[in-house]
């Protein structure tokens, strides 16, 4: 599989909303290899990755003209490998604690810095959150997810898509920030707005169409 930017990618809202501690590169990458198993609807227990890293690199803001846009890629890979999701089990009621799986993210990483290549084989076990979605998921644009700086403010454009679908123009505040992986910041509701809501609002209104 190889990575595709240009495009529109659908998500289950599981997946979407699983909790982890991703930094926003992490976070990006990670979301740009689901768009590319939910594209292809797949159904291997071996999926596996590789991407330019000179491209991905730009398109994550890392690049330079120097070499020392190599370093900053080899240590993202290097944190990605370690990295899991915790995930509601399918049919689970909204933001059960007691019913879920912690999965890691990738089986193994490959990387070639003379080619400039890397290689990830993604973890079986995420594939049935990636078949047959036709409701409770989330669509947008790769390439505007991409473009968003900041690590609240992608995950405030990706709620947002996850309630067009369903009609919604409103979220309790407290789902909102539970979605956010915020749940025990900003009991002020003053600051989610100006540390989160107004500089995503700026973000997004920027970045997307």
């Amino acid at each position: 599989q190889t990575l595709d930017f240009d495009t529109t990618a659908k998500f289950a809202n599981e997946i979407m909303f699983s909790k982890q501690k991703m930094t926003e590169s992490e976070l990006k990458v990670w979301l740009l290899m689901l768009a590319a198993l939910s594209r292809n609807h797949a159904t291997s227990e071996r999926e596996v990755f590789s991407f330019d890293m000179r491209e991905l690199a730009k398109r994550l803001g890392l690049y330079s003209s120097r070499q020392a846009w190599k370093s900053k890629m080899r240590m993202l890979f290097d944190s990605m490998i370690t990295q899991s999701v915790r995930i509601m089990k399918r049919d689970s009621k909204d933001e059960d604690l007691q019913h879920w799986v912690r999965i890691p993210l990738y089986s193994c990483l490959e990387y070639d810095g003379e080619s400039e290549k890397a290689f990830f084989d993604i973890n079986s076990h995420i594939i049935p959150y990636l078949k047959d979605i036709t409701e409770h998921f989330t669509e947008f644009e790769i390439d505007e997810m991409l473009s968003i700086s900041g690590l609240s403010s992608p995950k405030v454009y990706i709620l947002v898509h996850e309630l067009i679908p369903e009609g919604k123009k409103s979220i309790p505040i407290e789902l909102f920030k539970s979605r956010l992986g915020m749940s025990r910041m900003y009991g002020d509701f003053k600051f989610l707005v100006s540390k989160v809501l107004k500089p995503a609002e700026r973000e997004i209104r920027k970045k997307t169409q």
